[in-house]
């Protein structure tokens, strides 16, 4: 190993990375970079890696990228993520997304980033050796980073391929095959439920009870119905249930649901596994399909959502009077926060019951939220001699909030709304709608109009209340 400075621009992704499919080896890497910006959960995690590094991008990244030197290519081992990152700010055109390549597009125009933007690395030109790193941060315990089937991948790939990893993937394999939504797909093989499903599918009993056959490298399964029970297995599992009454029997206190308790001894397997009919089969096709809810996101985008019919996997949001602005009425202290605030609250409340005028204001209304934004922000900074004169306040003032609000929750002090939440995880863009509504890109509806404003209020309750 020796440490070598490179252009990003000499640097290659890795083909051959667990968090790709095997068909993609030897892609080009637009269509390796289009994937992950496609796959849901992963496109997250780069953009939230996009924000941080185009905020922090006046420090020097602590953690190298190893690289292996092929002779032919420079090819990134570890640090894939940030190496394309990186590659996406020097050009956003790469992306597809309209949305996304805004993000890179902004960030390109604030980081300055140029073909010259060099990183440190860790360089080989042993690729075992190199893979060595990426076994230790992905690996061993202690670390954070693949899941479990992106562990058996990789061990898979670099030759560790017992019967168990072999089943592993190759049921992994079965799964992305399936004729299912890729939520589903993405749920079943994520944390909190690949160790229970892995439990059903993998261990002797299903290997019985399925005729597993290992033929070299490939898994061979006897019963024909297989894919069919699969359907069944994962559906079940994801809502914490059984069709079947099937669970007094087996004397666990967990009654018709289907988790880690009621799964872990082989018999219960064994029975489970047993009961799966065909009228269940059928049933699960129904559930999976009519589960499929079409919804409009913030941006008026139509997406999926899967409806599961067992246990909330995630908290309800917090609700507040539909027809109440900033989601209840504040006491802010005197000036011209609270001035602004009391003008918005009197022009909404004397139309609201209006929708022709409602509709009419709805674009005043949408500006003023980014108004008020402004505001606040010049009146947060306004003894700051420095910082006042700046002609924008707003990113400072709203890294700070953001800040605080995590400061607040981790300390329990702070209940603040769910929307303001997914601000915080960034799969709510508070700065672009506004910035949209305040040019007239965007058009502003009720229902959108509100959601934003719940999260001011959250901001303006927080900085500028009387207590």
């Amino acid at each position: 190993m020796k440490k070598v400075i490179f252009k990003i621009t000499d640097l290659n992704l890795w083909d051959e990375n667990p968090r790709f499919p095997e068909e993609y080896f030897n892609k080009s890497e637009i269509e390796l970079i289009e994937y992950l910006l496609n796959k849901k959960g992963e496109k997250e995690k780069i953009i939230e890696l996009a924000k941080s590094i185009i905020e922090n991008f006046d420090i020097v990244p602590w953690e190298r990228l190893i690289v292996w030197d092929s002779g032919r290519k420079k090819i990134t081992l570890e640090g894939n993520r940030r190496l394309m990152v990186y590659k996406l700010l020097l050009n956003p055109n790469l992306i597809s997304n309209s949305k996304i390549k805004k993000i890179f597009s902004e960030g390109q125009d604030k980081t300055k980033i140029t073909n010259d933007f060099s990183v440190e690395c860790l360089v080989t030109e042993d690729k075992e050796y190199g893979l060595r790193y990426v076994e230790l941060k992905h690996l061993e315990k202690g670390y954070k980073g693949w899941g479990e089937s992106e562990r058996n991948n990789f061990r898979r790939r670099r030759g560790r391929k017992n019967e168990e990893v072999i089943i592993k993937t190759e049921i992994d394999k079965r799964v992305k095959d399936l004729n299912i939504p890729q939520d589903i797909k993405d749920k079943i093989l994520g944390h909190g439920y690949v160790t229970t499903f892995y439990r059903v599918t993998t261990t002797s009993p299903a290997k019985d009870f399925f005729g597993y056959e290992i033929n070299g490298e490939q898994l061979e399964i006897k019963d024909p119905k297989f894919n069919k029970k699969l359907k069944v297995i994962i559906w079940n599992l994801l809502n914490k249930k059984a069709y079947k009454e099937l669970f007094d029997e087996l004397k666990v206190g967990e009654k018709d649901k289907l988790n880690s308790r009621t799964l872990n001894k082989s018999e219960n397997i064994i029975k489970y596994l047993q009961s799966i009919t065909d009228e269940d089969i059928k049933r699960a096709e129904k559930e999976i399909s009519s589960s499929i809810k079409e919804t409009i996101n913030i941006f008026g985008e139509k997406t999926e959502e899967i409806q599961f019919t067992g246990k909330p996997l995630r908290k309800t949001p917090v609700t507040k009077q539909k027809d109440l602005i900033f989601g209840r009425v504040l006491s802010l202290k005197s000036g011209a926060v609270n001035d602004l605030y009391t003008g918005i609250c009197l022009i909404y409340d004397q139309n609201k019951n209006d929708n022709t005028n409602l509709r009419k204001i709805y674009p005043v209304l949408g500006m003023s939220m980014r108004l008020i934004l402004e505001v606040a922000g010049r009146e947060y900074f306004k003894d700051d001699l420095e910082k006042s004169k700046k002609d924008q306040l707003l990113d400072d003032f709203l890294k700070i909030v953001k800040k605080e609000f995590r400061k607040q929750s981790k300390q329990q002090k702070l209940n603040y709304l769910s929307l303001a939440q997914d601000w915080l995880s960034s799969k709510l863009d508070l700065e672009g709608i506004t910035h949209k509504w305040a040019h007239g890109n965007l058009p502003v509806d009720k229902t959108n109009l509100l959601s934003i404003s719940y999260i001011v209020g959250d901001i303006l309750e927080i900085f500028f209340s009387k207590k």
